[in-house]
């Protein structure tokens, strides 16, 4: 299973990697800075929000180390299982995804950062 998702993977990579080409780079540009400011708008308040839960199911039974706030993951088996797992995770889970937003944003951007110098004329292959 795990070759088959590498295998995707891979394959959306070169498929992506040429379909930067069908768009002008300042299209590319334009989506880039509104998914960085969408998946920031989404992924940093839900990311303060994962960590004022996790702060508040574990400091409350004084399981929180000092300098926490830097590597939470690591503190995810202290949470007891149901719904205060459930209910911290959530949260982790909603940030995370505004962060992969963001980074399709900065590849997005990178991609018309490099569509500015092979093909200056800024001109898509679909015309």
């Amino acid at each position: 299973m795990l070759e088959l998702l590498v295998a995707f993977l891979f394959l959306l990579a070169v498929a992506g990697g040429g379909a930067i080409f069908l768009f002008p780079w300042e299209t590319l540009a334009t989506a880039g800075v509104w998914l960085l400011a969408l998946g920031a708008s989404f992924g940093v308040p839900t990311g303060v929000l994962y960590h004022i839960h996790l702060a508040r199911a574990l400091g409350a039974r004084g399981l929180l180390p000092e300098g926490w706030y830097w590597r939470p993951l690591e503190l995810h088996p202290l949470l007891d299982e149901g719904r205060e797992r459930t209910w911290v995770l959530i949260w982790c889970y909603l940030g995370a995804v505004g962060f992969l937003v963001m980074v399709l944003g900065l590849v997005a951007l990178a991609a018309a950062a490099i569509l500015v110098f092979v093909r200056p004329d800024g001109v898509s292959l679909l015309g």
